[in-house]
């Protein structure tokens, strides 16, 4: 079922992008490279019925770095093309030793954002960020193994970025739309006893540095 919702959203993805590329060709852009800090969490939602499920993730430090292009669209106006490498995912490293364990989820995240400048080199930041998992693990206290995780991400963010001249720093939220995960349970019997969902929340720190800056 991933599968085919992949190759499907992979073409939207790139049909989308080849036409928003195709449309800014000839723009002024300024580009130049963005990394920084993914404080990052997996929560969970679940529909079961007598049953309560506890989000007991926390938030686990991560890192991301890539590429960014900005596109002046008027005074006040622009947008954010970036292709981006990213650590996500999730941690529990509190308590006792045997209880840890770790989510890592790694992302080529494709961000699309409108930047307004609010005030003088202040702008205020909101678009969507599909991603595709590049790869992913889950270690604990006993053993690694791999994650069944959909390969597809699709989140909104929304932050606000200082700019002047070539540097910029800047806050982001970014939060999932779509499960990152799925599952469904069933009683020994058969019966269904309820769903569970997966989703990404990420809080990002950056800076960035642009080679061409107008």
């Amino acid at each position: 079922m991933y599968e085919n919702r992949f190759i499907m959203q992979k073409k939207i993805i790139v049909i989308l992008l080849s036409v928003f590329f195709s449309q800014v060709v000839y723009a002024q852009i300024n580009y130049g490279i963005k990394f920084g800090m993914n404080y990052s969490k997996v929560t969970s939602t679940n529909n079961f019925t007598g049953i309560e499920i506890v989000n007991i993730n926390k938030f686990k430090l991560g890192f991301h770095i890539g590429l960014v292009a900005k596109i002046p669209i008027s005074k006040k106006i622009s947008i954010n093309a970036e292709l981006l490498y990213s650590d996500k995912g999730s941690a529990n490293n509190k308590g006792e030793k045997s209880s840890y364990y770790e989510f890592n989820l790694y992302y080529i995240d494709l961000p699309i954002i409108v930047n307004y400048e609010l005030a003088e080199s202040l702008f205020f930041q909101i678009g969507i960020e599909p991603g595709f998992l590049s790869s992913s693990n889950f270690v604990d206290y006993y053993k690694e193994g791999i994650l069944d995780y959909n390969p597809f991400d699709f989140e909104m963010l929304f932050g606000l970025e200082y700019h002047m001249k070539k540097v910029g720093m800047g806050v982001r939220y970014q939060q999932s739309v779509i499960p990152i995960f799925s599952s469904e349970y069933r009683s020994a019997g058969g019966e269904n006893q309820g769903t569970v969902k997966l989703y990404n929340k990420n809080i990002q720190l950056y800076f960035t540095y642009l080679f061409r800056s107008n």
